[in-house]
C-alpha cells in the first residue's frame, strides 16, 4: 500500500453522538482531520463545501439514510471511497451498490479501533488509485452510437475512431430499443444517435434516450441541415445537432467536448433547479414534479396520500433578533427534524422562506398525516440552540388529503397552504386538515378564497365610511374605513365571512394595502372641499402589521394623496398588541416617525394587559363594543366601560366608545367622561359620505351632527 499523508480529511456521519466521538477520537488519534455530522442533509452541506476522498457513513438514519446519501455524493464527487458502519447484521451492500458506488468496506458495530483505521486508509488508496485513472482516462470517451447501419465497418464508427485517435471506447446499437438495453449495462459519456432509426424516428428517438441515460450528453444526426429541427432537438433532451454532411473528424471531436461540457453544465442547473441550497432538500418544482407522479400513480392503484404545509411560527422575529447567519442555522435544524420525524420515502422539501411541505405516500391510514404533524409539532418543540441561545420553535400545519381535499397537483397545494392559514387563525403551534369533499364549510372557504382573488383583481371591493363623533359636542372628528366586498352581481358580502378568508389566503396583505390607498384619497377629497381636520382610521390585519413593507406602504399613501400623518389612525387589535412585545414596540416607533395616530381596536378583551400599555406608544383606545351593550343590562361589564375610559385618561389616551345605538348609552358614556364615539345612533357605513350641514343642536339624533373645525 502506497504510503498516504498525514492529516487526511475524512467526513464521518451518524445520527448518534457518542458514535460520532468515539470516531471522532480514534481518527485523530492516527492522524486524520475528521469532519462529523449527524444527518445526511448535514453531510451534503459538508461536501458542498469541500470534498472529502473518503467518507464513513452509518447506514440506517431518519431521513436521509446511508444508501441514498452515498447515491447523492457520487452525483457531485464520484471518485468518492465509502466505508459503511453499521448495526444492522449480515448486510451486503456491495452486492446492489458497491460497485457503482465505491463502497470499498462495510464494517459492523462496535468496531475494532485499528481495524476500522486500516480499511480507511485502504479506502484513501482506492479512492486515489481510482481518481489517478480517471486523470489517465481523462480524454477517453465512452461513446453509444446509434445507427440503422450500425454494421462494421460503419463510416460513422471509422469517424469516430479518427475523431478520439484512440481515445474512444465504443458500444454500438442498431435501434432505440437496442440502446437503452445497452444504456443498463454500460456507463456512457456521450449518445450519438441518428434520427433515422427504424422504432423511433425523428424527434420520438431524443425523447426516449434522454430519459434512459440522464447523465450521458446526446448528439443527434440528421441527414441534412435544418436549424428549426436543431433546436427543437436540443429543447427536448439532445445536447447538440449536427448534419452528416458537415461530419469530419475535427468537426465531431469539436462537437463531442461542446456537447459533454454543456451537459455537465445542465446537470449542475439542474441540481440547482431541484435543490434547495441551504437546506439540500427537494424544493417547490420538484414537489410538484413528484406530486403529479404520485397522484397518477394513487389513482391508478386506488391509493391514498396527503401534502403537509408547514411555517414557522414569528420566524422573522428570530431573524431580526440574532441576525440571518443564525435563522440559516435555525432553517438547517428544522430540515433535519423533519427528515428525522417523517418516513423514509416521504419527501421533505423547503418552499421558500421559512416554508416547508411534505409529500406523505402510501397512506395505510388516515390517520398517519395527523400523528406526523403532531410527531413534528413534538419535535420542534424541543430546545434548538443558537450558538449561546436555546429557542423553543412553534409551527402551523395544514394538511390535505387525497382523494378529498383536491383531485389535482394545484388543488391540493392550495388546500394544504389554506389549511396551513387556518391553523394560524387558531392560535399557531397546530395543525389543521382539509380531507373530506362534503366537508360544505372547507368547501366553501376554498371556493370563497377563488373568489377573492378574482376580486382583488376586478374592482369588487369598495370602502364605507363610518363617522365617529366628539362627546359630548357630537362634532364629527373622524371617519374609520370599512372593507366591502360587491360581488359582480351586486351581492355585498358580509365581512364576518370574507374577512378571515382575506386573512387564512394571505390575500389581506394586497387588499389591506388597497384600503389604506383609497382610504388616504378619500381624506385627500374631503380636505379639498374645506374638510381639514378630520381624521382616517384605518384597521390593520395582523399579517398586515407583522409584513415587511408595511411602513413604506403608509408612508407611500401619505405621500401620494399629501396627508399629514397625524390625520390618519392605524388600528390594531389588543391581542396583536401583546403578541410579540419587542417587535411590536419596533414597528410603532417607526409608524410613530411618519406623524400617525395608533388606536387598540375591541379593548377591554383582553384586559389580562391592562398593565402593559404603558408600554407601548398609542394614542386612543377603542372600547370593545360588548361593554358598550351591556350598560344598563350588566352592571359588571357597564363599570369596566368606565374603569376602561378611567385608565386611559391616566395613561394620557383618548377613549372612544364603538357601538353605541341607543341614548342611554352615549349619556353613560358622555357621564363617564369618554372622548369620542361612534356607532348606529350618530350614523350607518356610507360609501358616499358626505360632510353634515353646521348645526348647534345635539337632539334628535342623527340629525343633530355637526361638523368640528
Amino acid at each position: 500500500m502506497t504510503p498516504l499523508p498525514s492529516r487526511l480529511p475524512i467526513l464521518f456521519v451518524d445520527d448518534e453522538a457518542p458514535v460520532r466521538r468515539a470516531f471522532e477520537r480514534t481518527m485523530r488519534q492516527r492522524g486524520f482531520t475528521v469532519t462529523t455530522a449527524a444527518s445526511g442533509p448535514e453531510a451534503l452541506r459538508a461536501v458542498q463545501l469541500q470534498q472529502y476522498p473518503v467518507v464513513v457513513t452509518d447506514l440506517r438514519m431518519p431521513g436521509l439514510d446511508g444508501v441514498a446519501l452515498i447515491e447523492r455524493i457520487v452525483s457531485i464527487y464520484p471518485d468518492t471511497s465509502f466505508v459503511v458502519v453499521t448495526g444492522v447484521p449480515e448486510v451486503d451492500l456491495r452486492r446492489d451498490h458497491g460497485t457503482h458506488h465505491g463502497i470499498t468496506a462495510i464494517v459492523p458495530k462496535p468496531w475494532n479501533d485499528d481495524e476500522l483505521a486500516s480499511i480507511v486508509e485502504r479506502a484513501y488508496d482506492l479512492q486515489r488509485q481510482r481518481a489517478e485513472s480517471a486523470a489517465l482516462d481523462a480524454d477517453v470517451y465512452r461513446v453509444l452510437l446509434v445507427e440503422s447501419e450500425a454494421v462494421p465497418p460503419s463510416p460513422l464508427a471509422a469517424c469516430l475512431r479518427e475523431a478520439l485517435d484512440g481515445r474512444l471506447r465504443l458500444t454500438t446499437a442498431g435501434s432505440v430499443r437496442d440502446a437503452i438495453a445497452k444504456l443498463h449495462d454500460a456507463e456512457v459519456d456521450i449518445i450519438l444517435a441518428d434520427l433515422s432509426l427504424p422504432d423511433a424516428g425523428g424527434l420520438d428517438c431524443v425523447r426516449a434516450l434522454h430519459p434512459a441515460s440522464q447523465d450521458a450528453a446526446i448528439i443527434m444526426l440528421s441527414d441534412a441541415p435544418d436549424e428549426a429541427l436543431s433546436l427543437e432537438a436540443i429543447r427536448v433532451g439532445a445536447q447538440e445537432f449536427i448534419a452528416k454532411a458537415d461530419l469530419s473528424a475535427r468537426n465531431l471531436r469539436q462537437l463531442i467536448r461542446f456537447a459533454v461540457e454543456r451537459k455537465k453544465a445542465e446537470q449542475r442547473l439542474a441540481h440547482r433547479a431541484n435543490y434547495d441550497q441551504l437546506t439540500g432538500l427537494a424544493n417547490r418544482s420538484t414537489l410538484r414534479r413528484k406530486l403529479v407522479q404520485s397522484l397518477a400513480r394513487a389513482t391508478r392503484s386506488n391509493e391514498k396520500l396527503a401534502v403537509m404545509f408547514l411555517d414557522l411560527d414569528h420566524f422573522k422575529s428570530i431573524n431580526d433578533a440574532y441576525g440571518h447567519e443564525a435563522g440559516d442555522k435555525l432553517l438547517r435544524e428544522v430540515s433535519d427534524r423533519l427528515l428525522a420525524a417523517v418516513r423514509e420515502y416521504d419527501t421533505v422539501t423547503r418552499l421558500a422562506g421559512d416554508e416547508f411541505a411534505i409529500l406523505v405516500e402510501g397512506l395505510e391510514s388516515a390517520e398517519i398525516p395527523e400523528a406526523l404533524a403532531r410527531r413534528i409539532v413534538a419535535s420542534l418543540s424541543r430546545p434548538i440552540k443558537l450558538d449561546e441561545a436555546e429557542l423553543c420553535v412553534t409551527s402551523s400545519i395544514g394538511i390535505a388529503s387525497f382523494p378529498g381535499a383536491g383531485e389535482t397537483a394545484d388543488e391540493l397545494l392550495k388546500a394544504a397552504d389554506f389549511a396551513m392559514y387556518l391553523a394560524k387563525e387558531r392560535g399557531r403551534n397546530t395543525f389543521v386538515r382539509v380531507q373530506e369533499p362534503h366537508d360544505a364549510q372547507v368547501k366553501k372557504t376554498l371556493s370563497l378564497a377563488a373568489q377573492l382573488r378574482v376580486a382583488t383583481q376586478t374592482d369588487q371591493f369598495c370602502l364605507y365610511y363610518q363617522p365617529q363623533v366628539a362627546l359630548p359636542s357630537l362634532e364629527v372628528v373622524g371617519l374609520e374605513a370599512l372593507l366591502r366586498w360587491r360581488r359582480d352581481d351586486g351581492v355585498l358580502v358580509s365581512p364576518a365571512e370574507f374577512i378571515p378568508v382575506l386573512e387564512a389566503s394571505g390575500l389581506i396583505l394586497e387588499a389591506g394595502a388597497w384600503v389604506l390607498h383609497q382610504a388616504c384619497r378619500k381624506l385627500r377629497e374631503l380636505r379639498d372641499d374645506g374638510q381639514r381636520t378630520l381624521r382616517m382610521a384605518v384597521n390593520l390585519s395582523a399579517k398586515q402589521f407583522e409584513a415587511q413593507g408595511l411602513v413604506q406602504t403608509v408612508e407611500n399613501a401619505l405621500q401620494t394623496y399629501d396627508i399629514p400623518g397625524a390625520c390618519l389612525e392605524l388600528e390594531i387589535t389588543e391581542s396583536l398588541l401583546m403578541r410579540d412585545t419587542d417587535r411590536t414596540n419596533a414597528t410603532l416607533a417607526e409608524l410613530k416617525r411618519l406623524g400617525v395616530r395608533i388606536a387598540i381596536d375591541d379593548f377591554g378583551t383582553g384586559y389580562s394587559s391592562l398593565a402593559y400599555l404603558d408600554r407601548f406608544d398609542v394614542d386612543v383606545l377603542k372600547i370593545d363594543q360588548s361593554f358598550i351593550r351591556a350598560i344598563s343590562r350588566d352592571n359588571q361589564r357597564e363599570s369596566v366601560a368606565g374603569a376602561i375610559v378611567g385608565l386611559g385618561h391616566q395613561l394620557g389616551l383618548e377613549v372612544v366608545a364603538e357601538g353605541i345605538e341607543s341614548e342611554v348609552q352615549m349619556h353613560y358614556m358622555i357621564a363617564q367622561g369618554c372622548n369620542m364615539a361612534q356607532g348606529f345612533l350618530f350614523g350607518h357605513p356610507e360609501e358616499h359620505w358626505s360632510a353634515p350641514e353646521r348645526s348647534s343642536a345635539i337632539l334628535p339624533i342623527p340629525t343633530c351632527l355637526s361638523l368640528a373645525g
